[in-house]
């Protein structure tokens, strides 16, 4: 009798532990919180001392890209240093002159509590245009907004980008980088901007929250579910806290965060939004997925 040998051959992809520092080529200070992409698309970031520890495929390329400094590729190796070079960029002169803060505005599209919708982006920038609505009032005073996290102290980090007359990001931080450390559980997060004479220009500017993926903001827990054959099986999984809370709204442009780009974002347009299957759900229909927020503006 004849037998018939399957051999079934395996490529396995050998995984490394690298471990490195990301610093400034010209002061060689270490750079917190800088972005690390590999070619499988997985994306890291460097602790508060510019350290990090990835685990990544052999022979992998990292890119490592942060605003204000000029990405850089290199091969995955083990004690890496990595030094980027800050970008020369050329702004224009900006006349400061004094606030009155004699006159209030606010943008109000903030909630508490009702979220239905997740949508788990690394991050959200919301365009705040610099128009008649907002006029005079161009300075930024008060940023509120709301968070939710399965952990305490996680923390996040916000900035302010410049907007090209095309309403798109710039790369100019006008203001940035804040890290925000954030409670555990539902929380309004007000922050005092003030002292910082942050300005809207006439393109207006962009309002950016990035989470980051760092170690302490690590989330384990676990999903049971059944699997096609009927098997009950628990998964173990990890996410990156916090999460920004988001809310139904085509008042701003908004942009999300995905790898090292952003993104404009889409409307959320669902099959059937007056069915009843879709009553809680309906408010999010033809509406983009904005951070719960409430800016105070002046003078």
């Amino acid at each position: 009798m004849n037998k018939l040998f399957l051999i079934f051959l395996f490529t396995i992809s050998a995984t490394a532990q690298i471990k490195g520092v990301v610093k400034d080529s010209i002061t060689k200070e270490p750079i917190a919180y800088v972005s690390i992409f590999t070619d499988e698309k997985h994306a890291f970031q460097t602790e508060q001392n510019g350290s990090f520890t990835i685990d990544v495929k052999q022979n992998s390329k990292l890119t490592f890209h942060v605003f204000g400094y000029e990405s850089i590729t290199v091969h995955a190796s083990n004690n890496l240093e990595v030094f980027l070079k800050p970008k020369e960029t050329e702004i224009e002169e900006i006349q400061v002159i004094g606030k009155k803060n004699s006159i209030q505005k606010e943008i109000d599209i903030y909630e508490s509590s009702g979220f239905r919708y997740h949508n788990y982006h690394q991050g959200y920038a919301i365009l705040i245009k610099n128009d008649s609505s907002t006029k005079p009032c161009t300075f930024l005073s008060k940023i509120k907004f709301h968070t939710y996290s399965n952990i305490n102290n996680s923390k996040l980090k916000m900035y302010v980008l410049n907007a090209l007359p095309t309403s798109t990001i710039g790369e100019i931080k006008i203001f940035g980088d804040s890290i925000i450390t954030v409670k555990k559980g539902h929380n309004g997060n007000e922050i005092d901007v003030s002292k910082f004479n942050i300005q809207i220009p006439q393109e207006g500017i962009f309002l950016c929250f990035e989470n980051l993926l760092i170690d302490e903001n690590k989330y384990y827990y676990q999903t049971t579910g059944r699997m096609s054959t009927g098997e009950k099986r628990t998964i173990k999984q990890m996410k990156y806290e916090t999460e920004i809370s988001v809310v139904p709204s085509d008042k701003f442009i908004v942009f999300n965060k995905r790898l090292e780009s952003w993104e404009k974002a889409q409307k959320i347009m669902l099959d059937n939004p007056k069915s009843y299957e879709n009553l809680l759900m309906r408010k999010y229909h033809n509406k983009y997925l904005t951070p719960s927020i409430k800016l105070t503006l002046t003078n």
